[in-house]
């Protein structure tokens, strides 16, 4: 049985962790850049338009319709 790590220098370990590493970081953040983004678009379709109110006028003339 033939040991690949044993045979590497401790430097060229370190450095193939730190890649690993870097790779799976890279992968968790668009992951998240991801969810972030479908968040945002659910986010959006939940909005809903505020009904606006008329406000009624205080005072003012009042003008009675007469039928003819």
């Amino acid at each position: 049985y033939f040991d690949i790590f044993k045979h590497h220098t401790n430097k060229q370990t370190k450095q193939t962790k730190q890649k690993k590493q870097k790779k799976q970081q890279k992968k968790k953040n668009k992951k998240r850049q991801k969810k972030k983004k479908q968040k945002k678009k659910k986010k959006k379709k939940k909005k809903k338009k505020k009904k606006k109110r008329k406000k009624k006028k205080k005072g003012g003339k009042k003008t009675i319709k007469k039928r003819i």
